[in-house]
């Protein structure tokens, strides 16, 4: 069990970290994508933009470490709970030609219902996670990381020729 749960722990701290730095590489894109949301004030967007990545930022090493794995679990649950949330209010709204904001400004992608729905199927597995108490032995870690790194590996390639067929596509227009 500690391999498989130590692999998810290390998927989600990546999806964390990508999501963290992204905010933080593209910070006018992100603030304008926040703004979109209409949520917030525009006064406060640029203060909750940075206030987001600095969260998702410091879930990563909190989620690995079983000091701050329980307070990280609810945590992150609730920032992607608060995500679903943002989407759906939008959805329901009408607006469904709202950029996500997701991935940067290379991944334009309209809102949807799935999002809403993976946001809040990844809330739950988390919260369905065994709290770790103590250290797993080394070999546990050793062997979660080469698995989460060979799955993102894995998507990471699948996400390349995906936008390979769109490009090839759009040429043959």
């Amino acid at each position: 069990m500690d391999v498989f749960q130590n692999t998810v722990v290390f998927l989600f701290s990546f999806m964390f970290l990508s999501a963290g730095m992204s905010k933080i590489r593209h910070q006018a894109y992100s603030q304008q994508a926040l703004e979109a949301y209409q949520l917030a004030p525009k006064f406060l967007t640029g203060f909750l933009n940075r206030s987001l990545a600095s969260t998702e930022l410091l879930l990563v090493p909190a989620l690995i470490l079983p000091l701050s794995q329980a307070m990280a679990v609810y945590v992150a649950a609730l920032l992607l709970f608060v995500y679903a949330m943002a989407i759906a209010i939008n959805l329901l709204r009408g607006r469904k030609r709202l950029n996500c904001g997701c991935n940067g400004p290379d991944s334009k992608q309209n809102i949807s219902w799935w999002m809403v729905l993976r946001n809040l199927f990844i809330a739950m597995v988390l919260l369905m996670l065994p709290i770790q108490t103590e250290l797993a032995p080394l070999n546990a870690y050793v062997l979660a990381l080469f698995s989460s790194a060979a799955l993102i590996l894995m998507r990471q390639g699948a996400q390349l020729l995906y936008k390979n067929q769109q490009l090839m596509s759009r040429q043959g227009q």
